[in-house]
């Protein structure tokens, strides 16, 4: 099973309501449901909307994809019209956007907001949240009765860029020579194998040992192709034969869960897209899209992928995509093939350039603009996402 706690969104929290938290009206810790989980209780009389403040401290991320969260006790679903959050701009609370939730349940309710679901209110604009100062809750009665929101856990849920490094084919300087380098960052890489290459007696590829080495030491193994490198020309069943002896291979040789796949040089046919999810999404991850160059598919702004090392050994390039994907908040793949000084074939890295990406990867992280992930966690990512 996936450790789902890899996978964790980055989470804020702005109150807990275990104290006052600065809430300006309502009464805080009035109800307790459950040990340790006190809640800040608002009510509506006579069908009124009736709301508590919070002001804001810190920054919150607004971004497209982050939101907000909270959890809400409807104590008489029959006589509640409604629950409210807001984002408040001036004391008076004349410039706000605002989001309103009627569909709820009786007990406990998780609420979901982010900029794009706000209504606007006087200056509030959608691309102006800088000068956000209070949070408000609020709740509203039907017309002539009274009701209570007990209010508990707000949460900004926040966005952040994600990358990951991956080598394919399973040549031998992955080990020996890209490792080394990477771990020195703490960063973990996919390496996804031709399996029939691996273990045998060409000298440039990798053996198992150090590929179960790599294993034990948290890199993701997965499959890249067996002994059909190329499935453009392949039949169906030609394609499903190749894969099934990969994951066989894998398997045999310990792999832990071989459903890690991409795509031989981006070779393929119509037949792959129907079998890949079949052999490699079902109960482990998916793949990526094997095109050359770093390029984003505008419709899902998380499947932007770059085969960085593969197509540029200038560092600053790399660098300028890296930016890219951090300002459009993406998911990025950096993808290399074997390591080589001279970069005779045109896949080749240079341990300067490796290290130059790694660098800037980890200062970029620490500078808290972006994560960089297992690629395991980046496709889960991806699945929580519906991509």
């Amino acid at each position: 099973m996936v450790n789902k706690k890899l996978y964790k969104p980055i989470e804020i929290t702005i109150a807990t309501f275990e104290s006052d938290e600065s809430w300006t009206v309502g009464t805080a810790n009035a109800t307790q449901f459950k040990t340790g989980a006190q809640s800040l209780k608002v009510t509506s009389t006579n069908g009124a909307l009736n709301t508590s403040a919070l002001v804001f401290s810190g920054t919150n991320d607004y971004s497209a994809g982050a939101y907000f969260e909270i959890d809400v006790y409807i104590h008489d679903i029959v006589k509640t019209a409604g629950v409210s959050f807001a984002l408040v701009k001036d004391a008076g609370a004349t410039n706000y956007s605002t989001k309103s939730f009627t569909t709820l349940v009786q007990g406990w309710n998780r609420l979901r907001v982010n900029k794009e679901d706000m209504t606007f209110n006087g200056t509030f604009v959608a691309a102006d949240y800088a000068g956000v100062k209070q949070a408000r809750v609020g709740v509203q009665a039907m017309a002539g009765n009274d009701c209570d929101a007990s209010f508990d856990n707000l949460r900004n849920v926040q966005r952040k860029a994600q990358f990951f490094l991956e080598f394919d084919d399973g040549l031998i300087t992955v080990f020996s020579d890209a490792l080394p380098i990477i771990e020195s960052y703490g960063f973990k890489i996919g390496y996804l194998l031709i399996t029939n290459k691996v273990g045998a007696a060409d000298p440039n590829y990798e053996s198992w040992a150090n590929v179960l080495t790599m294993q034990s030491r948290g890199h993701v193994i997965g499959f890249h192709a067996h002994a059909a490198e190329d499935y453009s020309d392949n039949t169906y069943a030609q394609i499903v034969a190749d894969m099934q002896l990969g994951q066989a291979k894998l398997r045999a040789e310990g792999i832990n869960e071989p459903y890690h796949y991409a795509a031989s040089q981006g070779k393929v046919n119509g037949s792959v897209a129907l079998i890949q999810p079949l052999m490699f999404t079902s109960g482990r991850r998916h793949t990526h899209p094997s095109t050359f160059g770093y390029h984003d598919i505008p419709s899902d702004p998380w499947a932007q992928w770059g085969q960085v090392f593969a197509n540029t050994t200038i560092l600053g390039t790399a660098q300028g995509w890296i930016d890219d994907a951090i300002t459009q908040q993406r998911g990025c793949a950096l993808v290399g093939h074997h390591m080589d000084e001279n970069n005779v074939d045109g896949n080749g890295v240079s341990d300067a350039f490796l290290d130059g990406v790694c660098s800037y990867l980890q200062s970029k992280q620490t500078a808290g603009l972006c994560e960089v992930v297992t690629r395991e966690a980046m496709i889960a990512a991806f699945d929580a996402r519906g991509s």
